[in-house]
């Protein structure tokens, strides 16, 4: 049987001063500046949902993949 493929989607939000962040920062210098006192962030929204198998290709090119990434993990 082949394990089940989740979908999450997280919102993380954090307020800074304009003039601290530039469009290209990582979301781990992001964290780093919530986590060091620079920003204040929380998570504020997280939705999960089940990816039907015939549906796991499509998710993944939407996220720029090639669509094969679970084959390895699942032995495909």
């Amino acid at each position: 049987m082949r394990p089940k493929i989740q979908k999450t989607e997280m919102t993380f939000t954090f307020l800074h001063l304009a003039a601290d962040i530039a469009g290209n920062w990582s979301i781990d210098q992001i964290f780093h500046e919530c986590d060091h006192g620079g920003f204040v962030g929380e998570w504020t929204k997280t939705v999960k949902c089940d990816v039907p198998d015939d549906k796991v290709e499509d998710e993944l090119l939407a996220l720029g993949k090639d669509g094969e990434f679970f084959n390895d993990l699942l032995g495909e």
